[in-house]
Protein backbone atom coordinates (compact mmCIF):
# COMPACT_ATOMS: atom_id res chain seq x y z
CA UNK A 1 0.00 0.00 0.00
CA UNK A 2 1.22 3.51 -1.03
CA UNK A 3 1.42 6.34 1.70
CA UNK A 4 -0.18 8.77 -0.91
CA UNK A 5 -1.58 8.62 -4.30
CA UNK A 6 -1.42 11.96 -6.07
CA UNK A 7 -4.10 12.48 -9.07
CA UNK A 8 -2.52 15.33 -11.11
CA UNK A 9 -5.31 16.54 -12.81
CA UNK A 10 -3.69 19.48 -15.24
CA UNK A 11 -5.25 22.23 -15.72
CA UNK A 12 -5.13 22.11 -19.35
CA UNK A 13 -2.42 24.37 -20.85
CA UNK A 14 -0.63 24.84 -17.41
CA UNK A 15 2.76 22.74 -18.32
CA UNK A 16 0.77 19.41 -18.17
CA UNK A 17 2.58 17.68 -21.39
CA UNK A 18 5.91 18.93 -20.40
CA UNK A 19 5.55 17.55 -17.13
CA UNK A 20 4.57 14.40 -18.09
CA UNK A 21 7.13 13.86 -20.42
CA UNK A 22 9.57 14.70 -17.48
CA UNK A 23 8.59 12.17 -15.56
CA UNK A 24 8.70 10.06 -18.16
CA UNK A 25 12.31 10.09 -18.61
CA UNK A 26 13.30 10.45 -14.78
CA UNK A 27 11.25 7.31 -14.27
CA UNK A 28 12.61 5.46 -16.86
CA UNK A 29 16.06 6.31 -15.44
CA UNK A 30 15.09 5.86 -11.98
CA UNK A 31 15.69 9.37 -10.72
CA UNK A 32 12.77 9.39 -8.25
CA UNK A 33 13.42 8.19 -4.83
CA UNK A 34 10.08 8.98 -3.53
CA UNK A 35 7.40 8.71 -6.49
CA UNK A 36 6.62 5.36 -8.60
CA UNK A 37 5.41 7.09 -11.93
CA UNK A 38 4.48 3.95 -14.11
CA UNK A 39 5.60 4.56 -17.68
CA UNK A 40 2.67 2.47 -19.61
CA UNK A 41 4.13 4.14 -23.27
CA UNK A 42 7.01 2.71 -25.48
CA UNK A 43 7.36 6.27 -27.31
CA UNK A 44 10.59 7.24 -25.83
CA UNK A 45 11.16 10.66 -28.44
CA UNK A 46 10.73 13.42 -25.80
CA UNK A 47 10.24 15.51 -28.32
CA UNK A 48 6.79 14.41 -29.42
CA UNK A 49 3.76 15.20 -27.19
CA UNK A 50 3.07 12.42 -25.00
CA UNK A 51 0.09 11.69 -22.88
CA UNK A 52 0.22 10.97 -18.96
CA UNK A 53 0.12 7.29 -17.70
CA UNK A 54 -3.68 7.98 -16.28
CA UNK A 55 -4.81 8.91 -20.07
CA UNK A 56 -6.83 5.43 -20.66
CA UNK A 57 -8.57 5.52 -17.16
CA UNK A 58 -9.54 9.43 -17.61
CA UNK A 59 -10.59 8.65 -21.33
CA UNK A 60 -13.21 6.27 -19.21
CA UNK A 61 -14.73 9.18 -16.88
CA UNK A 62 -15.55 11.51 -19.99
CA UNK A 63 -19.35 11.20 -20.36
CA UNK A 64 -19.11 12.65 -23.72
CA UNK A 65 -16.63 10.15 -25.15
CA UNK A 66 -17.89 7.15 -23.10
CA UNK A 67 -21.55 7.74 -22.60
CA UNK A 68 -22.25 4.51 -20.98
CA UNK A 69 -19.88 4.23 -18.07
CA UNK A 70 -18.27 0.56 -17.15
CA UNK A 71 -17.12 0.23 -13.66
CA UNK A 72 -15.07 -3.03 -14.61
CA UNK A 73 -13.20 -1.43 -17.36
CA UNK A 74 -11.72 1.60 -15.01
CA UNK A 75 -10.99 -1.60 -12.70
CA UNK A 76 -9.14 -3.36 -15.28
CA UNK A 77 -7.17 -0.03 -16.33
CA UNK A 78 -6.33 0.82 -12.75
CA UNK A 79 -5.07 -2.54 -12.02
CA UNK A 80 -3.00 -2.39 -15.03
CA UNK A 81 -1.33 0.75 -13.80
CA UNK A 82 -0.67 -0.33 -9.88
CA UNK A 83 0.29 -3.88 -11.76
CA UNK A 84 3.39 -1.77 -13.14
CA UNK A 85 3.72 0.63 -10.33
CA UNK A 86 6.67 0.67 -8.15
CA UNK A 87 5.43 -0.32 -4.58
CA UNK A 88 8.89 -0.08 -3.24
CA UNK A 89 8.69 3.68 -3.30
CA UNK A 90 5.85 5.29 -0.90
CA UNK A 91 3.90 7.59 -3.12
CA UNK A 92 2.45 6.94 -6.64
CA UNK A 93 1.65 9.56 -9.35
CA UNK A 94 -1.01 9.16 -11.96
CA UNK A 95 -1.27 12.00 -14.34
CA UNK A 96 -4.01 13.44 -17.20
CA UNK A 97 -5.18 17.04 -17.78
CA UNK A 98 -8.42 15.01 -18.97
CA UNK A 99 -9.36 14.19 -15.21
CA UNK A 100 -10.72 17.85 -14.74
CA UNK A 101 -13.08 17.00 -17.50
CA UNK A 102 -14.32 14.11 -15.97
CA UNK A 103 -17.99 13.30 -14.98
CA UNK A 104 -18.23 13.89 -10.95
CA UNK A 105 -19.30 10.44 -10.07
CA UNK A 106 -17.19 8.46 -12.10
CA UNK A 107 -14.25 10.95 -10.59
CA UNK A 108 -15.55 9.79 -6.81
CA UNK A 109 -15.79 6.11 -8.13
CA UNK A 110 -11.58 6.49 -8.89
CA UNK A 111 -10.70 8.17 -5.96
CA UNK A 112 -12.50 5.54 -3.78
CA UNK A 113 -10.70 2.79 -6.10
CA UNK A 114 -7.81 4.28 -5.50
CA UNK A 115 -8.02 4.64 -1.66
CA UNK A 116 -8.02 1.14 -1.07
CA UNK A 117 -4.42 1.27 -2.82
CA UNK A 118 -2.99 3.72 0.12
CA UNK A 119 -3.48 5.85 2.69
CA UNK A 120 -4.09 8.81 1.50
CA UNK A 121 -5.30 9.92 -2.14
CA UNK A 122 -4.72 13.46 -3.07
CA UNK A 123 -5.27 16.11 -5.70
CA UNK A 124 -2.82 17.97 -7.85
CA UNK A 125 -3.42 20.93 -9.68
CA UNK A 126 -1.56 23.81 -11.50
CA UNK A 127 -3.12 27.27 -12.69
CA UNK A 128 -2.51 30.26 -14.15
CA UNK A 129 -4.09 33.68 -14.74
CA UNK A 130 -7.17 33.52 -16.76
CA UNK A 131 -5.90 35.92 -19.60
CA UNK A 132 -2.81 33.80 -20.50
CA UNK A 133 -5.15 30.44 -19.58
CA UNK A 134 -8.05 31.75 -21.71
CA UNK A 135 -5.18 32.29 -24.57
CA UNK A 136 -3.63 29.09 -24.82
CA UNK A 137 -6.38 27.12 -24.28
CA UNK A 138 -7.90 29.19 -27.52
CA UNK A 139 -4.85 27.77 -29.50
CA UNK A 140 -5.68 24.56 -28.21
CA UNK A 141 -8.87 24.53 -29.32
CA UNK A 142 -7.73 25.40 -32.99
CA UNK A 143 -5.06 22.68 -33.00
CA UNK A 144 -6.98 19.93 -31.66
CA UNK A 145 -10.88 20.79 -31.86
CA UNK A 146 -10.69 22.64 -35.19
CA UNK A 147 -11.63 25.94 -33.88
CA UNK A 148 -12.20 28.68 -36.79
CA UNK A 149 -14.07 31.44 -34.84
CA UNK A 150 -11.93 34.79 -33.82
CA UNK A 151 -10.42 34.98 -30.52
CA UNK A 152 -13.19 37.44 -29.03
CA UNK A 153 -16.45 37.98 -26.27
CA UNK A 154 -17.81 34.47 -27.58
CA UNK A 155 -15.18 32.55 -26.58
CA UNK A 156 -14.20 33.90 -23.42
CA UNK A 157 -17.35 33.38 -22.24
CA UNK A 158 -17.73 29.79 -23.22
CA UNK A 159 -14.41 28.90 -22.14
CA UNK A 160 -15.32 30.96 -18.35
CA UNK A 161 -17.96 28.13 -18.22
CA UNK A 162 -16.17 24.95 -19.01
CA UNK A 163 -13.51 26.18 -16.63
CA UNK A 164 -15.87 27.00 -14.05
CA UNK A 165 -16.97 23.38 -14.04
CA UNK A 166 -13.32 22.47 -13.89
CA UNK A 167 -13.16 24.06 -10.90
CA UNK A 168 -16.59 22.90 -8.99
CA UNK A 169 -15.29 19.32 -9.76
CA UNK A 170 -12.04 20.37 -8.12
CA UNK A 171 -12.60 22.49 -5.69
CA UNK A 172 -15.88 20.37 -4.20
CA UNK A 173 -13.49 16.92 -3.75
CA UNK A 174 -13.50 15.77 -0.58
CA UNK A 175 -10.03 14.94 -0.77
CA UNK A 176 -7.16 17.30 -0.36
CA UNK A 177 -5.87 19.39 -3.40
CA UNK A 178 -2.81 21.06 -3.69
CA UNK A 179 -2.79 24.24 -5.99
CA UNK A 180 0.29 25.34 -7.67
CA UNK A 181 1.08 28.27 -10.26
CA UNK A 182 1.89 27.77 -13.55
CA UNK A 183 5.39 29.31 -14.42
CA UNK A 184 7.34 29.34 -17.68
CA UNK A 185 10.29 27.79 -16.43
CA UNK A 186 11.26 25.97 -13.43
CA UNK A 187 7.81 23.90 -12.74
CA UNK A 188 9.68 20.82 -12.69
CA UNK A 189 11.13 21.88 -9.70
CA UNK A 190 7.96 23.26 -7.92
CA UNK A 191 6.62 19.20 -8.90
CA UNK A 192 9.86 17.66 -7.70
CA UNK A 193 9.62 19.75 -4.09
CA UNK A 194 6.51 19.21 -3.18
CA UNK A 195 6.59 15.07 -4.26
CA UNK A 196 9.97 15.03 -1.67
CA UNK A 197 11.87 14.24 -4.75
CA UNK A 198 15.30 16.34 -5.79
CA UNK A 199 14.50 19.63 -7.04
CA UNK A 200 17.64 20.00 -9.02
CA UNK A 201 16.14 16.99 -11.27
CA UNK A 202 17.21 17.70 -14.88
CA UNK A 203 15.72 16.63 -18.51
CA UNK A 204 16.90 17.15 -22.11
CA UNK A 205 14.57 19.81 -22.88
CA UNK A 206 13.01 22.58 -21.68
CA UNK A 207 9.32 24.12 -20.83
CA UNK A 208 8.57 25.29 -24.47
CA UNK A 209 10.02 22.79 -26.47
CA UNK A 210 6.74 20.41 -25.76
CA UNK A 211 3.08 21.29 -27.72
CA UNK A 212 3.61 25.33 -27.95
CA UNK A 213 0.68 27.60 -29.27
CA UNK A 214 0.59 28.90 -32.79
CA UNK A 215 2.67 31.42 -34.44
CA UNK A 216 0.63 33.94 -36.39
CA UNK A 217 1.00 32.37 -39.88
CA UNK A 218 -0.15 29.26 -38.39
CA UNK A 219 -2.85 30.53 -36.58
CA UNK A 220 -4.36 32.17 -39.22
CA UNK A 221 -3.88 29.23 -41.41
CA UNK A 222 -5.26 26.66 -39.77
CA UNK A 223 -8.30 28.45 -38.80
CA UNK A 224 -9.16 29.09 -42.66
CA UNK A 225 -8.34 24.64 -42.69
CA UNK A 226 -10.66 24.22 -40.07
CA UNK A 227 -13.58 26.40 -41.53
CA UNK A 228 -13.69 24.70 -44.53
CA UNK A 229 -12.76 20.56 -43.24
CA UNK A 230 -14.63 21.18 -39.40
CA UNK A 231 -12.20 17.77 -38.77
CA UNK A 232 -10.31 17.83 -35.25
CA UNK A 233 -8.19 15.12 -36.28
CA UNK A 234 -6.65 17.03 -39.38
CA UNK A 235 -6.37 19.65 -37.24
CA UNK A 236 -4.44 18.44 -34.53
CA UNK A 237 -2.34 16.27 -37.57
CA UNK A 238 -1.76 19.48 -39.18
CA UNK A 239 -0.79 21.35 -36.20
CA UNK A 240 1.59 18.47 -34.56
CA UNK A 241 2.93 18.36 -37.58
CA UNK A 242 4.17 21.89 -38.02
CA UNK A 243 5.41 21.89 -33.81
CA UNK A 244 7.63 19.00 -34.44
CA UNK A 245 9.21 20.62 -37.35
CA UNK A 246 10.03 24.03 -35.53
CA UNK A 247 9.25 23.40 -31.90
CA UNK A 248 10.64 26.38 -30.51
CA UNK A 249 8.60 29.05 -32.99
CA UNK A 250 7.23 31.92 -31.15
CA UNK A 251 3.65 31.80 -30.30
CA UNK A 252 1.41 35.13 -31.37
CA UNK A 253 -0.54 36.53 -28.24
CA UNK A 254 -4.17 37.92 -29.33
CA UNK A 255 -5.05 41.18 -28.36
CA UNK A 256 -7.76 41.11 -25.93
CA UNK A 257 -8.26 43.44 -23.08
CA UNK A 258 -7.58 40.81 -19.96
CA UNK A 259 -10.38 43.04 -17.82
CA UNK A 260 -12.67 41.73 -20.71
CA UNK A 261 -11.40 38.32 -19.90
CA UNK A 262 -11.22 38.85 -15.98
CA UNK A 263 -15.27 40.27 -16.39
CA UNK A 264 -16.07 36.97 -18.29
CA UNK A 265 -14.99 34.74 -15.84
CA UNK A 266 -16.55 37.20 -13.08
CA UNK A 267 -19.90 36.61 -14.28
CA UNK A 268 -20.16 33.05 -14.72
CA UNK A 269 -19.36 32.96 -11.25
CA UNK A 270 -21.59 35.41 -9.97
CA UNK A 271 -24.62 33.02 -11.85
CA UNK A 272 -23.59 30.12 -9.49
CA UNK A 273 -21.76 31.69 -6.45
CA UNK A 274 -23.14 28.66 -4.19
CA UNK A 275 -20.85 26.16 -6.76
CA UNK A 276 -17.77 27.88 -6.15
CA UNK A 277 -18.30 28.97 -1.96
CA UNK A 278 -15.73 26.19 -1.00
CA UNK A 279 -12.28 26.91 0.28
CA UNK A 280 -10.77 25.42 -2.46
CA UNK A 281 -12.41 26.75 -5.54
CA UNK A 282 -11.89 30.77 -3.93
CA UNK A 283 -8.41 29.75 -3.68
CA UNK A 284 -8.16 29.07 -7.20
CA UNK A 285 -10.17 31.45 -8.39
CA UNK A 286 -7.46 34.22 -6.45
CA UNK A 287 -4.89 32.18 -8.74
CA UNK A 288 -7.20 32.82 -12.01
CA UNK A 289 -8.31 36.52 -11.20
CA UNK A 290 -5.25 38.71 -9.35
CA UNK A 291 -5.39 41.46 -8.51
CA UNK A 292 -2.24 42.60 -9.57
CA UNK A 293 -0.74 42.02 -13.20
CA UNK A 294 1.71 39.23 -12.48
CA UNK A 295 5.19 39.00 -13.56
CA UNK A 296 4.61 35.86 -16.57
CA UNK A 297 8.85 35.27 -16.87
CA UNK A 298 11.31 35.72 -19.80
CA UNK A 299 10.24 32.61 -21.68
CA UNK A 300 6.55 33.51 -21.54
CA UNK A 301 6.76 37.28 -22.10
CA UNK A 302 9.02 36.12 -25.37
CA UNK A 303 5.85 34.47 -26.47
CA UNK A 304 4.43 37.62 -27.08
CA UNK A 305 6.89 39.32 -29.79
CA UNK A 306 6.94 37.21 -33.37
CA UNK A 307 10.03 35.98 -34.00
CA UNK A 308 10.19 35.86 -38.04
CA UNK A 309 13.02 34.06 -38.04
CA UNK A 310 11.88 31.28 -36.38
CA UNK A 311 8.55 30.60 -38.23
CA UNK A 312 8.15 28.54 -40.94
CA UNK A 313 7.44 29.78 -44.75
CA UNK A 314 4.14 30.10 -45.32
CA UNK A 315 5.06 27.69 -48.60
CA UNK A 316 6.05 25.28 -46.23
CA UNK A 317 3.12 25.64 -43.56
CA UNK A 318 0.83 24.57 -46.81
CA UNK A 319 2.77 21.91 -47.95
CA UNK A 320 2.61 20.11 -44.42
CA UNK A 321 -0.94 20.95 -44.40
CA UNK A 322 -1.86 19.99 -47.90
CA UNK A 323 0.43 16.39 -47.34
CA UNK A 324 -1.70 15.96 -44.08
CA UNK A 325 -4.77 16.51 -46.25
CA UNK A 326 -3.89 13.96 -48.98
CA UNK A 327 -3.14 11.41 -45.88
CA UNK A 328 -6.39 11.56 -44.22
CA UNK A 329 -8.08 11.07 -47.44
CA UNK A 330 -6.35 8.27 -47.89
CA UNK A 331 -6.64 6.79 -44.43
CA UNK A 332 -10.50 7.33 -44.91
CA UNK A 333 -11.07 6.14 -47.93
CA UNK A 334 -8.86 3.10 -47.45
CA UNK A 335 -10.27 2.39 -44.15
CA UNK A 336 -13.82 2.27 -46.12
CA UNK A 337 -12.79 -0.08 -48.56
CA UNK A 338 -11.34 -2.59 -46.13
CA UNK A 339 -14.77 -2.90 -44.06
CA UNK A 340 -16.80 -3.50 -47.25
CA UNK A 341 -14.15 -6.40 -48.28
CA UNK A 342 -13.89 -8.16 -44.92
CA UNK A 343 -16.99 -10.43 -42.85
CA UNK A 344 -17.06 -10.69 -39.15
CA UNK A 345 -16.17 -13.66 -37.45
CA UNK A 346 -15.35 -15.28 -33.83
CA UNK A 347 -13.20 -17.56 -35.08
CA UNK A 348 -10.31 -15.79 -36.44
CA UNK A 349 -8.12 -12.41 -35.48
CA UNK A 350 -7.88 -9.39 -36.76
CA UNK A 351 -5.97 -6.22 -34.47
CA UNK A 352 -7.48 -3.61 -36.25
CA UNK A 353 -11.49 -5.04 -35.50
CA UNK A 354 -10.25 -5.53 -32.20
CA UNK A 355 -9.19 -2.32 -31.25
CA UNK A 356 -12.52 -0.63 -32.94
CA UNK A 357 -15.09 -3.06 -31.56
CA UNK A 358 -13.15 -2.82 -27.88
CA UNK A 359 -12.74 0.52 -27.18
CA UNK A 360 -11.47 0.33 -23.81
CA UNK A 361 -8.77 -1.38 -25.16
CA UNK A 362 -8.02 1.18 -28.25
CA UNK A 363 -7.91 3.69 -25.28
CA UNK A 364 -5.54 1.95 -23.02
CA UNK A 365 -2.86 1.53 -25.87
CA UNK A 366 -1.54 -1.70 -25.47
CA UNK A 367 -1.47 -4.56 -27.92
CA UNK A 368 -4.16 -6.11 -29.26
CA UNK A 369 -2.67 -9.32 -29.79
CA UNK A 370 -1.41 -9.66 -26.28
CA UNK A 371 -4.92 -8.51 -24.77
CA UNK A 372 -6.61 -11.07 -27.04
CA UNK A 373 -4.20 -14.09 -25.77
CA UNK A 374 -4.63 -13.01 -21.95
CA UNK A 375 -7.80 -11.50 -21.68
CA UNK A 376 -10.08 -11.26 -24.94
CA UNK A 377 -10.31 -14.90 -25.75
CA UNK A 378 -11.70 -16.05 -22.31
CA UNK A 379 -13.66 -13.43 -22.13
CA UNK A 380 -15.30 -14.21 -24.99
CA UNK A 381 -14.83 -10.50 -26.56
CA UNK A 382 -15.76 -10.43 -30.40
CA UNK A 383 -12.53 -10.60 -31.76
CA UNK A 384 -12.07 -10.00 -35.46
CA UNK A 385 -12.20 -10.09 -39.08
CA UNK A 386 -10.84 -13.27 -41.05
CA UNK A 387 -8.77 -11.63 -43.77
CA UNK A 388 -5.51 -12.10 -42.12
CA UNK A 389 -5.83 -13.75 -39.10
CA UNK A 390 -3.04 -16.32 -39.97
CA UNK A 391 -0.51 -13.37 -39.50
CA UNK A 392 -1.37 -14.22 -35.87
CA UNK A 393 -0.58 -17.37 -33.96
CA UNK A 394 -2.89 -16.80 -31.10
CA UNK A 395 -2.94 -20.37 -29.30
Amino acid sequence: MFKTIYLHVGLPKTGTSYLQNALDVLSRTDALTQTSYPVLNCNEDHTRIQSGNGEAIAFQLLAEMVPEYCMQTVVRLTQNLLSVADHSKPNLLISSEHFSNAEPTRLAHLLDLLGAHAKSVEVIVFLRPMDRLCHSRYHQEVKRHAESSAYNASFFQAFSKQLLDQLILIGNLPNPVHAFNYKASGLLAVLLEFLGEDASLQVPFTDQAINRSLTESELHLLRQINAIFKNAELSTRISDRWIYSNPHAASVIEHAERTEIFSALRQVVCEQPDRVATPVCQAMLDRLLPTETPSYGTADVSCAVKNAENESSNEDLMRMALEEIANLTRFESGLSAYYRNLSPTRDFFDPVHYLLLNRDVLSAGVDPVEHFKKFGLKEGRFSAFSSISAQYDIS
